[in-house]
């Protein structure tokens, strides 16, 4: 039985890991890795097993959902709770992901509110277990979620703290039709005190309808700006969108200077090493007769502003002028 999975890359850095586990005969684990190029390296230190008081991991910081619920409950006062699901699980009358947002597979987990099967305007919740209180400059709990369908309904995430009565304070909130993409979220978490995150799914009137969250990740600090992206983790909130034709799509890649290909850069900007990523398009990978074929990297979406200034280092290669390359930043 698989209890905890990870594919592709997690970027050049030590991530942290931990599973609660009980057994009640002896039992043995099996870490298994699979090669998926000549170009990747997987690693381990530092295993530890030991007997929990609470009969469970401290609060995980990320959850992909694919062995476990990671500690989340339904909320008492809620109408119906959520449920663990695969995409390839999901009924016809569901708006919900075909695939996860961990694995990009059918056969990936994430968690889903089934709002198809619950009245208009019901209200389905989940909460975290309890948190230690964060530091000064809070945490961010950054998320993937999926709200594809006209009034397809609302998602909030509150923050409930144990003084005031355990008072819920209003965090975040998105409605409507969010297009066939995992968005990428994030808020800054701030508490003096013990502390739940609450992920609440109001129903709303579309016929096909649901809504689904994935690949949850709690970093110390708060969150960056909407839109900001070094790309060293990974796209943040940037997701490849398919141009008006679908014939014309190619994918912006998400490479390192370790990466092989035509004119890919040998460092990135962001720590000018070979290390570091970057968001990378080749039109010499693709056919001649593909000229006119788009790579549209997208956004998330940004609050209204009367000016503001969108910064961007760039890399030109040169494949069609004898030009040298370099990075170029405009605002």
């Amino acid at each position: 039985m698989i209890t905890w999975i990870r594919s592709g890359t997690q970027g050049s850095k030590w991530r942290f890991a931990d599973l609660t586990f009980k057994s009640s005969k002896p039992i043995q684990f099996i870490i298994e890795a699979m090669v998926g190029g000549n170009q990747g390296r997987i690693a381990i230190t530092d295993i530890m097993v030991y007997p929990s008081e609470s009969g469970s991991c401290p609060p995980e910081r990320e959850c992909t959902f694919q062995g476990s619920l990671c500690g989340l409950l339904p909320q008492p006062a809620a109408n119906f709770s959520w449920m663990r699901i695969r995409g390839s699980s999901q009924p016809a009358n569901s708006s919900g992901p075909a695939t996860d947002h961990t694995l990009g597979t059918e056969q990936g987990f994430y968690l889903s509110a089934h709002l198809w099967n619950h009245p208009v305007g019901a209200r389905g919740a989940m909460m975290t277990a309890v948190m230690e209180p964060t530091a000064s400059d809070g945490e961010c709990l950054m998320f993937w979620y999926y709200m594809e369908g006209s009034e397809v309904g609302e998602l909030n995430i509150y923050l409930q703290t144990f003084e005031n009565s355990r008072e819920s304070v209003p965090l975040w909130t998105q409605k409507g039709n969010q297009g066939k993409h995992w968005r990428h979220g994030r808020v800054t978490l701030r508490s003096s005190t013990p502390y739940q995150v609450i992920f609440e799914a109001i129903v709303g009137t579309g016929e096909r309808r649901d809504i689904a969250i994935d690949d949850l990740t709690v970093l110390d600090g708060h969150c960056p700006p909407t839109g900001v992206c070094d790309f060293e983790m990974d796209f943040c909130g940037w997701v490849n969108s398919y141009p008006v034709n679908p014939q014309s799509r190619v994918d912006w890649d998400w490479l390192s200077g370790e990466s092989e290909g035509h004119h890919v850069p040998l460092r990135d900007h962001t720590t000018n090493t070979a290390l570091g990523h970057f968001a990378f398009f080749n039109p010499i990978s693709h056919p001649k007769s593909d000229k006119e074929q788009v790579a549209r990297l997208e956004s998330e979406t940004m609050d209204a502003v009367e000016r503001a200034c969108l910064e961007v280092w760039h890399y030109a290669a040169g494949w069609l002028t004898d030009s040298e390359y370099s990075f170029v930043h405009w605002c």
